[in-house]
């Protein structure tokens, strides 16, 4: 894949005027079939309307500019992929010595050149980046809404040419029609500096609109795993083990009723029983924005299901609930082996007081995260369905 990114971002830079079909004898048919995706996606943006949302050409293009991760961006004036400048982001040794990475937040509503907030026509989205390192790195783009509730997209971007990013945005997991910010997140080296260019910023805009998919769920529903839709937006990560101890995740056809699908979750054993001040392994939920957490009251209950098998089930799981981006319960969820059982808790003992706080509105992720990693070569199992508000009313 890294061979097929370097082809593409050749092709782009230079906008070369021979045959694609040319040069893909040497290509795998998994690279012929990616570069035919990209010429589709191509096509498709040329039949719609590009808006310029920042080419970094003008002071006032930095004025709304916000750095993160404690590092800042700079007015790149001597590479630039159109016109004279573009935005430096400059990563020294000292910005982050833990991560290496840096970031910064691009606030949509702000700029001088008009509201760019509202995405409700918005089909695609590209922008160009300069890695000038000589070894590939990842660059991210996240599109945060206002709720909290974000949509991210990575790509692999190769040292010292300038490459062109298109992402289609995923609308059925967008239930806001408007963006407030475009974070931008670059991969770094501990230790030692690193650098890159942003530039021409852009916004690919259908005239008739974009057919959101279906959810297909029913009123206090919030995830039932049964189709593919409601299964987007669902990442596993390592937490302090890496990536040797991301779970995975996948549709089943074992339910409490039959009927419909279940998520299962896969999870490997580490070394160690990490403790409460680290970062947990965990599967994150974050389609869940378009649920109205604001009509529930304090009685009624968050539920979901759960079978954890006799053998190589988990051990324990807690269950996180984040609203805005920050964390508002988190409390392990009391396992029963060998059969279906339901799990609840209260909007009352979320808010963890007696009136409903403004931030269970805000409600953006679920999380389902465990500890019980001090059994290396072994897997642990876990099923979650029907993830749903009940409703108590008159208690």
């Amino acid at each position: 894949m890294k061979k097929l990114r370097k082809i593409l971002s050749l092709l782009l830079a230079t906008m070369a005027t021979f045959s694609i079909a040319g040069c893909q004898s040497n290509l795998t048919e998994e690279e012929k079939a990616q570069i035919a995706k990209i010429q589709e996606i191509k096509e498709s943006i040329g039949k719609l309307m590009p808006t310029l949302v920042n080419d970094f050409e003008q002071p006032k293009d930095f004025y709304v500019l916000q750095g993160a991760d404690q590092s800042g961006v700079y007015v790149g004036k001597e590479m630039a992929h159109s016109g004279t400048k573009s935005a430096k982001v400059w990563i020294q040794p000292e910005d982050n010595p833990w991560s290496g990475s840096s970031a910064f937040i691009m606030p949509l509503d702000t700029g001088w050149r008009g509201d760019m907030s509202d995405i409700s026509l918005v089909k695609s989205i590209s922008f160009w980046v300069y890695n000038a390192q000589d070894e590939e790195r990842t660059v991210t783009c996240k599109m945060e809404l206002p709720s909290g509730a974000s949509v991210k997209f990575s790509e692999e971007i190769p040292g010292k040419v300038w490459t062109q990013v298109f992402y289609d945005l995923k609308r059925e997991q967008i239930p806001s029609p408007r963006c407030k910010n475009m974070i931008f997140s670059f991969e770094g080296n501990v230790g030692h500096e690193s650098i890159y260019y942003l530039d021409d910023v852009v916004f690919y805009k259908s005239t008739q609109g974009v057919q959101q998919e279906a959810i297909s769920l029913q009123p206090n529903e919030i995830l039932f795993f049964d189709n593919a839709t409601q299964v987007r937006n669902i990442a596993s990560h390592g937490g302090g083990g890496g990536s040797s101890l991301v779970a995975s995740v996948e549709q089943t056809s074992f339910t409490p009723t039959g009927r419909g699908s279940s998520m299962l979750i896969t999870a490997p054993g580490g070394t160690e029983h990490w403790s409460k001040n680290q970062h947990w392994p965990a599967v994150q939920l974050y389609n869940v924005s378009y649920t109205p957490w604001k009509h529930y009251d304090m009685n009624d209950e968050l539920c979901f299901d759960y079978y954890v098998p006799e053998e190589g089930g988990f051990r324990e799981i807690w269950f996180h609930i984040y609203a805005y981006g920050n964390q508002i319960y988190n409390k392990p969820v009391p396992l029963k082996k060998g059969k279906w059982v339901t799990f609840s808790v209260t909007v009352k003992q979320i808010c963890n007081s007696r009136e409903k706080s403004s931030s269970f509105d805000g409600i953006n992720q679920l999380a389902f995260c465990w500890g019980e990693l001090d059994a290396p070569g072994e897997t642990f199992q876990i099923y979650i369905d029907n993830i749903r508000m009940k409703v108590n009313k008159g208690e």
